[in-house]
């Protein structure tokens, strides 16, 4: 869980807390990039025949953005347990 009234939320960048709006917990935020990751492997490979490519590529994007916002808030321990 995040305590969103800790001041080391206050303190955090906004694209963390825009990355982990809505996230209260840190098994649901890897759900998210695993989810991310799966639907963008999903439209790499019908990119292929049917859909533009650059589905795939957003999905990707929001990927990384999970994974980094994961690790930030690891890093400076916004998980509470």
């Amino acid at each position: 869980m995040i305590n969103k009234a800790d001041d080391k939320w206050a303190s955090t960048p906004f694209w963390i807390k825009a990355g982990l709006l809505g996230i209260r917990s840190r098994k649901v935020a890897l759900l998210f990039e695993f989810l991310s990751v799966s639907t963008a492997l999903l439209f790499g490979i019908l990119s292929y025949w049917y859909l533009p490519a650059i589905a795939g590529l957003i999905f990707f994007a929001s990927a990384y953005w999970y994974a980094v916002t994961i690790r930030w808030a690891d890093n400076h321990d916004l998980w509470n347990t």
